[in-house]
């Protein structure tokens, strides 16, 4: 009995001992049961994740405008995009059996140069560390650019992807633009006009014309810091600076400016320029045509014009003073010969005499109104010339002035007074005799009666000077300014007679001389005329020049 009991108890802890083993490798199983769970669970999420990246990398390849092939080391096609396939025209079959070498084979079979491919490839993996991209002609036009990059995980090497992408039209348009600027440069070097492309102040593009319009080479034009330093009329060249800073896409502008160039001269250009944008910024292109002849022959026909204008004038006033000053003589004439055909045998010799000497003061200045018409005429129609002979000036003008003595019947005091030696000087008597003849019945005709005329001779820096002096009414200083142009007169001549062709004539003989006059005058005091003449040495030498 004891000895059963023992053998139970014996049992009994055998028994202990393996329920606790078996509760013991329970509670391990369950845990491992859990831990495959959470392992499980955590690979479930991992391959959902792992899902996800690739729905995101294949949906990011197919959204690529870019064809993409990636291939392992084994040579088998990982993954691709459908623009790969279009792009190359890669059959399913060849895509599917993931075969690097099928799919290499059909891409070169479309190459213009397929050794070109496998040149790049090559390396690629020479030098894995250089990022190049090559260019693939294909036979049917197009053209793709292509990047080959290693695949790498960590520093392993797992792989390459090829990316391609269609330039064709990129290249085309590139070519066009090409095209465009080569006629655009052959357009521009072969024509007249200049071309420019500014930007700011300064030049970015000028053509040979350029150089040839502004006398300055294109380094200089492209170099120079603010070419509106060239142009003379500062308004124009505000209208470029204003059209660079212009937001305006459509600004056209036409204006003329005139510019100097490098040796000094002014030239007048036909400037047109517009907006455009040159290597991505706002720039200006423009044209300039040389209009320096058109605007000079503008100014020709202008003055002509006005010439043409002012003769016109000049032949109204000649006529309607002209035929002023013939009617009084004439009319008097008319009425003398009528009268001493009428009543000569009841008058006096005395009484006669007194007729005809009026008429012959009227036929003297029917005479004298026509030599100073026939003056001016000859003076514009350039047949007047001075011709220098040796003279006594100071015996020429004591001869003038005694005649003037004689013909003004002591009603004026004249004297003279000569400073120096002139008994050989070279002046033109023609041109002279007129000038003097003139100033002097002018001093007379505006002089009071019994008043003093004076008339001096005098040299001066090189010339001979005339100065003739009276105490006349005097001019006006608004009629000083237009005193020597034909028929004109000074407001307060009042009832004196006079055509206003005397000091026209004057004016234009001491120009023939090559010589000068001007006039000092107060009204109510005097006027003083000065007429200047050069020696023969500076005449010969203004002749010469003309």
């Amino acid at each position: 009995m004891m000895f059963d009991n023992c053998v139970l108890d014996q049992c009994n802890s055998q028994f202990t001992l393996q329920l606790y083993k078996v509760q013991k490798r329970t509670v391990e199983l369950k845990n491992t049961n859990e831990q495959l769970c959470r392992e499980k669970a955590s690979c479930n999420l991992t391959k959902a994740e792992l899902e996800k990246s690739l729905s995101v990398l294949q949906a990011t390849l197919e959204s690529t405008a870019s064809g993409i092939v990636a291939v392992n080391l084994s040579g088998d096609i990982v993954i691709f995009n459908q623009k790969f396939v279009d792009m190359w025209q890669v059959p399913n079959s060849i895509m599917t059996s993931n075969n690097r070498g099928q799919c290499l084979n059909f891409l070169k079979k479309q190459l213009k140069n397929p050794e070109t491919l496998d040149r790049y490839i090559r390396e690629v993996y020479s030098q894995p560390d250089v990022k190049d991209y090559d260019t693939l002609e294909l036979k049917d036009g197009r053209i793709f650019e292509c990047y080959f990059n290693l695949q790498r995980l960590g520093e392993k090497i797992i792989g390459t992807v090829w990316s391609f992408q269609d330039i064709t039209e990129r290249k085309q348009t590139e070519e066009a633009l090409r095209q465009s600027e080569a006629i655009f440069r052959t357009l521009a070097e072969t024509t007249d006009a200049i071309i420019f492309i500014k930007q700011g102040t300064q030049f970015c593009y000028v053509n040979s014309a350029a150089e040839v319009i502004t006398g300055y080479t294109r380094e200089e034009l492209l170099a120079y810091p603010n070419i509106s330093e060239l142009i003379q009329e500062r308004g124009q060249a505000c209208l470029l600076s204003k059209l660079v800073f212009s937001n305006s896409e459509e600004i056209k502008q036409c204006e003329e400016i005139k510019i100097m160039t490098k040796n000094g001269k002014e030239c007048w250009l036909h400037c047109c320029v517009s907006l455009i944008e040159f290597e991505g910024k706002l720039a200006v292109v423009g044209t300039a045509i040389d209009i320096t002849k058109r605007k000079q022959a503008e100014v020709e026909i202008t003055q002509a014009l006005e010439k043409e204008k002012e003769l016109s004038e000049l032949r109204s006033r000649f006529i309607s003073i002209v035929s002023h000053e013939f009617r009084t003589p004439l009319n008097n004439i008319s009425i003398s010969t009528s009268s001493l055909r009428r009543y000569s045998h009841q008058w006096t010799d005395s009484e006669k005499l007194e007729y005809l000497y009026g008429i012959e003061k009227d036929i003297e200045h029917l005479n004298h109104l026509l030599d100073e018409t026939l003056l001016i005429g000859g003076v514009e129609a350039g047949k007047q010339k001075c011709e220098p002979r040796p003279l006594d000036l100071a015996h020429l003008c004591r001869d003038i002035v005694t005649q003037m003595q004689l013909t003004n019947r002591g009603q004026h005091a004249f004297s003279f007074v000569s400073q120096g030696d002139f008994s050989t000087v070279c002046v033109d008597k023609k041109l002279l005799l007129p000038i003097l003849t003139n100033l002097l019945s002018n001093a007379i005709k505006y002089s009071p009666p019994h008043s003093k005329v004076h008339l001096e001779l005098f040299h001066g820096n090189g010339n001979v000077i005339f100065q003739i002096k009276d105490r006349g009414i005097g001019i006006p200083a608004a009629d000083q300014q237009k005193l020597f142009e034909p028929f004109h007169r000074g407001r307060n001549v009042g009832d004196i007679q006079g055509t206003g062709l005397g000091l026209s004539v004057v004016k234009k003989f001491v120009d023939l001389h090559g010589g000068q006059i001007s006039v000092a005058s107060e009204v109510g005091v005097g006027t003083t005329f000065t007429v200047t003449l050069p020696l023969v040495d500076k005449l010969l030498e203004r002749q010469e020049k003309l």
